[in-house]
């Protein structure tokens, strides 16, 4: 029987999953279960009759002797009876993590040890991630707690309980989730962001908490189901980050905005009305020096008031630039997109610069390319603008030689064609160094160039803007004492439009309604319609004008001519006004002012008026002007009718294309 029982301790010896050794009390190896050759990979006869040691660490393989001696003599022992953690040593040489339990009996008068070894590797791994996830939660600035389906909180990180006033674990007991939010968020919470993180694992959003003070402060906030269950229960986690900060910058941002969008409207609005309020007088003053240029005036007069209006129109072309500048910083500056004559423009361009070259001694010669179309879609009067500020330049900055603009075809598609744009002169060229802030605003060549020539420095600025605006690119190579060339690239849509003479109407038995304030440019402006048989009336003021509309019925009158504005009320918005009291159709609507303003035209074709007019104008270019102006005023998508477009209308299409206007021409004439 004794023998049956010690072979049932033997079975169960080699089934412990845990590896057990037996030692004499020298340390050696006497015996070992297969849980122990598996645990640290040698062989049974590899470890029977080697000492313990062998499957020590250094620090526990020297104090092991020590051990053993200090029990067998005194009975003293720090290791048996009791478990203790140790790293082992594989027979490959590496350590892994065990449970160590040491026990000893007397055995045929010998004192014997037991020991029983457990791995516990991965109980010690998962051990080391709970204490590196606890310390990342609890050094987190961030407010994480963990609750129940019901919302009781089962953890909280040491933030979250000293913004919350919650000092210690057991404060948290009992405590509902809800009691974190204020009245106002508890049913976003409960009702929408605890169901949805239900649903899908998480919900992100924003919210409020009541920190320990009662003060609400703004959180965002994630809530995530975890798929593991304590005690049976589902359990969430609720990270909640200040966000204040970034709040009150963001409302810091919206003010801002909100001012600067303020500002911006407000500058729009100055803008308006300084353009209103500075055109007016310059109108007058334009307009009646061509008012007095038709009276008897002697040479010494007429002198004097062409130096008036020379100023004139270089303070109006200052005006211009300041107004377009700040049009262009605001994104208010729209392009029209008409069609025009591309010659034509270039011809007239020539023709303006032709005579102040002379002055100077300078040759002015335009040059084309024979492959260039001769009608395009695009803004005139801005392109026009472009090339007239660069041979202002040119001609400022030159003393003698000659300026050349030449238009050469770079790229030809089925309906646009690329064309680049060169100014050239032999000019005090810019050097190398200053030539990068040419296009930089109220930037010139150096400080004494505004001095001697003058200028407010935008001009290139602006006509960079403008050709960007047009997609196009400028750029400029010069070198000092050699002169300059500026050059631009423009896409430009190819016109189908055939040039030939347009129908004109009898004008001789219509009738023109005047309002304008300015009695003698409404008297400038009825001397030029009188030469053309049209029968006029003038009114100073709105009330005037409407009363007059209404009691005629309308039908009394052909042409409606207005100023810029009226009554202090803009032209566009009294042609809306008319519009909308007026029941019937207005007469046809025309805007007539001396101080024109680049890109008007657009504004005042949306506005409704059929004809744009600047300036004085002669009667050969008026009468079509006039007769189109009144032909389109009824028809649907008509075009607003302007120089350009009577320019465009009364010319041939040439058999032979001129290619340049390098020409001189010898006039005998005893009239000066």
């Amino acid at each position: 029987m004794p023998h049956r029982k010690f072979k049932h301790y033997i079975q169960l010896f080699n089934t412990f999953q845990d590896g057990v050794f037996l030692i004499d009390n020298q340390g050696i190896i006497k015996e070992i279960n297969p849980a122990v050759t598996t645990l640290f990979g040698y062989q049974n006869h590899e470890l029977i009759g080697q000492n313990i040691s062998i499957l020590m660490s250094e620090s526990d393989a020297k104090n092991h002797d020590q051990y053993i001696k200090q029990y067998l003599e005194c009975g003293i022992s720090t290791v048996i009876g009791r478990r203790r953690n140790l790293n082992a040593r594989k027979k490959d040489g590496t350590f892994f993590n065990i449970e160590l339990s040491v026990d000893s009996f007397e055995m045929m008068g010998e004192t014997v040890f037991t020991g029983v070894v457990r791995d516990i590797t991965s109980i010690v791994s998962a051990n080391e991630k709970l204490k590196l996830f606890i310390e990342m939660h609890e050094s987190s600035p961030d407010v994480i707690a963990a609750f129940d389906m019901q919302g009781y909180i089962a953890y909280m990180n040491s933030a979250g309980r000293s913004m919350l006033g919650y000092l210690s674990d057991e404060s948290l007991k009992n405590i509902n989730i809800s009691k974190l939010f204020p009245q106002s968020q508890i049913d976003l919470v409960l009702n929408e962001a605890i169901p949805v993180a239900y649903m899908n694992g998480i919900w992100r959003g924003e919210s409020q908490i009541v920190i320990a003070d009662g003060e609400s402060i703004a959180v965002s906030l994630v809530i995530v189901k975890h798929a593991l269950t304590v005690d049976g229960k589902t359990l969430y986690s609720a990270i909640l980050r200040d966000i204040s900060a970034q709040i009150k910058v963001k409302n810091e941002l919206k003010h801002s905005k909100e001012v600067a969008e303020a500002a911006t409207k407000a500058k729009s609005q100055f803008l308006a009305t300084m353009s209103h309020e500075i055109r007016t007088p310059m109108n007058g003053v334009l307009g009646m020096t061509q008012v007095l240029n038709d009276t008897q005036l002697d040479a010494k007069q007429r002198d004097y008031l062409r130096t008036i209006y020379d100023s004139g129109q270089a303070l109006l072309s200052i005006i211009n630039d300041i107004l377009d500048y700040s049009k262009i910083e605001a994104g208010k500056l729209e392009l029209e997109h008409i069609s025009f004559d591309f010659f034509k423009l270039l011809a007239d361009v020539q023709r303006l610069f032709k005579h102040q070259g002379e002055e100077k001694g300078i040759k002015i010669i335009t040059q084309y390319s024979k492959d260039c179309a001769q009608q395009f879609f695009g803004d005139p009067g801005r392109l026009r603008q472009v090339i007239l500020n660069l041979l202002s330049n040119a001609l400022q900055f030159t003393s003698q030689g000659r300026i050349t603009l030449e238009t050469n075809l770079i790229e030809q598609q089925e309906n646009r064609q690329q064309i680049k744009f060169s100014i050239t002169d032999t000019g005090i060229g810019i050097p190398k160094d200053v030539q990068a802030n040419l296009f930089t605003s109220f930037t010139q060549a150096d400080s004494s160039t505004t001095r001697k020539y003058g200028g407010t420095g935008l001009g290139l600025a602006i006509c960079k803007s403008l050709i960007e605006m047009m997609g196009g690119k400028i750029e400029v190579e010069s070198e000092p004492g050699k002169g300059t060339t500026f050059s631009f690239l423009l896409e430009l849509e190819v016109s189908k439009t055939i040039c030939k003479q347009l129908e004109t109407i009898d004008l001789s038995s219509k009738r023109a309604l005047i309002a304008n304030a300015d009695k003698d440019i409404a008297c400038l402006i009825a001397k030029h319609l009188n030469e053309l048989s049209i029968q006029t009336k003038k009114l100073e003021n709105l009330s005037e004008l409407k009363d007059e509309l209404i009691t005629n019925n309308n039908d009394h009158y052909d042409f409606l001519f207005l100023d810029i504005v009226l009554s202090n009320t803009d032209s566009c918005a009294i042609i809306a006004s008319l519009q909308e009291e007026i029941k019937t159709s207005l007469p046809t609507p025309l805007l007539w002012t001396f101080s024109p303003n680049r890109s008007d035209g657009l504004k005042y074709k949306q506005a409704g008026f059929a004809g744009y007019i600047t300036g004085k104008i002669d009667i050969d270019i008026l009468r079509p002007l006039l007769s189109y102006s009144y032909s389109f005023s009824r028809k649907l998508d008509a075009p607003l009718v302007t120089k350009h477009y009577t320019l465009e209308n009364t010319i041939e299409e040439p058999e032979n294309r001129i290619t340049h206007f390098d020409a001189e021409v010898l006039l005998v004439e005893d009239n000066k």
